[in-house]
This record gives structure tokens, C-alpha cells and sequence, in this order.
């Protein structure tokens, strides 16, 4: 699932080469094995007299992912990056059947307007402050901490594994999957 129905692998092939990695900002969220297990995409419009206020936000959370606040920290996160980006307005568009995404945006308590079965949504945002400044690197830290601990775990698990002989389950899992 990804704009809210099932999607060809060439549709996202083509979006995620679309991606401007040197000017959007991408978030990710990883399980216990290092994988992306929901990830968010964080456009920033084209610029208005050299400014840019808006961007657009678009998130994808895989099943085993889905209705654990994932898709609201991501919004949280971008909303605080854009905040301090000088970014006013957080824009979504998506198919206004799109439940998952509807349901986000109105919880963050974002403006949605609906025509000929797409939906957008606004969310206004204030200006950075210091608090939202300290909250970002505070998050970043975390992140940071998190996949560290995370990579540690399971590299830890991958040597006893080795060690005791037994197969690791999760690599196991892995590779019956494919």
C-alpha cells in the first residue's frame, strides 16, 4: 500500500528516484533487525521569492507497523524539522479514501479539504523557538541512541547465535520471507 492503494513497484521506483536526497528530508523508523519498518518523506515545495513555506509530507508504515504511533512520531518529527526550517505550512495530499492517512492528519489536528476524491490537508505551523530547536536535537540524539542500541543488540545476537551453533532465527525468518 502506498497512496492509499495498492501500488505498482514502478510507481515507486520512479517516486523514490524522484527524491531530492540533498534538499527533502527522509525519516525512518527501524525494528529490532534494522529494518525500515515505516519511513517518511518530507518535500519541500518550490520556493516563493526564495523562500520556502511549505512542504509536503508523505509516510509509509509497513503492516507489521501499523497502529503503534509510528506514522505520528514521523508527522511529530517533520513537523518539528519543518518548524525550524522556517517551513509555515506542512501540506498532505493524498485519495480521500486513504482512512490511514485521514485519520493522521485530522488527529495532528491538521485543516483537510476534499475535491473530486483527493483530500488535502494543512497543518499551520509557528515559528521555530528554542524549545523546538532543543526538541529536535534532543530527538536526533535518541535516534540516534536507538539504532546504536538496536545494532548492538543484533550484532550481540548474531555472535552468541554463532557461538552456541544454532541458527539465528531472525536471519532464518529473513531468508524464508524471500
Amino acid at each position: 500500500m502506498r497512496f492509499g492503494t495498492h501500488t505498482p513497484d514502478e510507481v515507486l521506483k520512479r517516486y523514490v528516484e524522484g527524491i531530492n536526497f540533498s534538499k527533502d528530508t527522509v525519516l525512518g523508523v527501524f525494528d529490532t533487525q534494522l529494518n525500515i519498518v515505516g519511513i517518511a518523506h518530507l518535500a519541500y515545495l518550490p520556493a516563493i521569492k526564495g523562500h520556502s513555506t511549505a512542504a509536503e509530507f508523505g509516510v509509509s508504515v509497513l503492516p507489521e507497523g501499523r497502529a503503534q504511533g509510528l506514522g505520528t512520531a514521523l508527522l511529530g518529527r517533520a513537523a518539528i524539522h519543518s518548524r525550524n526550517t522556517h517551513i509555515d505550512t506542512l501540506f498532505v495530499h493524498c485519495l480521500a479514501n486513504n482512512r490511514a492517512m485521514m485519520h493522521l492528519a485530522q488527529k495532528a489536528g491538521m485543516q483537510v479539504e476534499y475535491a473530486y476524491g483527493d483530500a488535502d490537508a494543512y497543518l499551520k505551523l509557528s515559528p521555530a523557538n528554542p524549545g523546538t530547536i532543543v526538541e529536535e536535537a534532543a530527538n536526533e540524539q535518541w535516534a540516534d541512541f536507538d539504532y546504536a542500541l538496536k545494532a548492538n543488540l543484533k550484532r550481540s545476537n548474531e555472535a552468541w547465535s554463532w557461538f552456541l551453533g544454532r541458527p539465528n532465527a531472525f536471519t532464518t525468518k529473513l531468508f524464508a520471507t524471500n
